[in-house]
């Protein structure tokens, strides 16, 4: 979030100097890559009231997402041109991507997923030049709608088997309790939907 700051901060200092706004977001997928590297443990961390939870696969997660955001803005300098717009919804869609990762709880899941798909269809409408690129951004919006209250509606059903939207206290809950199977499996196929 900091490395978005600084580019639009750039934006108005350096005007017209694309390659000062490339180099600080790549400065900070390094910088930050090198803080997930030097955080890595095997032991699982939790933090505020065990909303998140960091864990070796999600540090590795992390180290990957900012790996592939590094390499598409490399490729993605050779075939547009970008901005200040540009490389600020595509780190905030990495940062949904991370914090995705580490979601333990339903209601962060849930804003990491919409972080994520709204920067993804702002990124795709903002191709000016290609006619269709409002299309597909409209479309892959109402496509969003549609799959993020099916969704909430799944997480709502979750909410009321088990009295929690931790995903650790949810699992606890559906190992000790019997409960009705239906709801379950309804609430599964919703959010496979």
């Amino acid at each position: 979030l900091l490395t978005i700051v600084l580019i639009l901060i750039a934006n108005f200092t350096f005007k017209g100097k694309k390659n000062i706004l490339f180099s600080i977001a790549l400065i900070g997928l390094l910088v930050s890559t090198i803080a997930v590297i030097l955080s890595l443990s095997p032991q699982g961390k939790t933090a505020i009231n065990n909303f998140f939870q960091k864990d070796l696969l999600s540090e590795i997660s992390q180290i990957l997402i900012l790996f592939s955001t590094a390499c598409s803005l490399i490729y993605g300098k050779k075939e547009n041109p970008a901005t200040a717009e540009f490389y600020s919804t595509f780190l905030f869609a990495t940062f949904g991507g991370m914090l995705l990762t580490i979601a333990n709880d339903l209601t962060v899941l849930l804003v990491s997923l919409e972080a994520l798909a709204i920067s993804l269809y702002l990124l795709i409408a903002m191709q000016e030049a290609n006619s269709k690129s409002a299309e597909s951004a409209f479309k892959y919006f109402l496509m969003n709608s549609l799959g993020f209250a099916f969704i909430t509606f799944s997480f709502a059903i979750l909410y009321g088997i088990s009295g929690s939207t931790l995903i650790e206290n949810i699992v606890n809950f559906l190992e000790a309790n019997t409960f009705n199977a239906s709801l379950f499996i309804l609430s599964l196929v919703m959010a496979c939907a």
